[in-house]
């Protein structure tokens, strides 16, 4: 695009409309030669465009040998 003379370029953003939460799930299993073993389960959840400002949060859950629990809020200003 030129203007005034200047090359330039317009990028045109748009949300997707779809796909505004997301959800994940995950499963980690674990064995030795000396007959160890572990697991862990994952859950997590991210759910967006919370308010008019685009605030989102997150949290994660696991059980398993490894536990523990996530929480986090995300605000752009």
């Amino acid at each position: 695009m030129d203007r005034d003379g200047k090359t330039g370029v317009v990028v045109t953003a748009t949300e997707k409309s779809w796909a505004q939460d997301y959800l994940r799930l995950g499963l980690a299993l674990e064995s030795d030669a000396d007959g160890g073993s572990s697991y862990q389960i994952d859950l997590g959840l991210t759910p967006t465009a919370l308010n008019s400002y685009g605030a989102e949060a997150q949290g994660e859950l696991a059980i398993g040998d490894s536990q523990y629990l996530l929480a986090q809020y995300y605000q752009p200003l």
